[in-house]
């Protein structure tokens, strides 16, 4: 595939991530949810080096914290 087909591959992912995030299981089951945002942005930190960073990883993780609703720069340090 070109990297022009791939362009949005990236941000689409990260997307989907953030939102499985929120999805909510049943109370036995949540102990084993996956961070689907660590995953997916370990993914792309090993395939796409130069586009993905530090920089990326914690502006991903701010933004996380504003959509779980949790501690401002939790979600942050984790990703970095």
């Amino acid at each position: 595939m070109s990297r022009q087909r791939n362009a949005w591959a990236l941000p689409i992912t990260l997307l989907i991530a953030l939102l499985l995030g929120l999805v909510s299981l049943p109370g036995p089951l949540q102990a084993l949810r996956p961070y689907w945002l660590g995953l997916v942005l370990a993914y792309w930190l090993l395939e796409t080096p130069e586009q993905v960073g530090l920089g990326v990883a914690f502006g991903l993780g701010l933004l996380a914290d504003l959509v779980f609703g949790t501690l401002l720069g939790e979600q942050a340090l984790r990703l970095v």
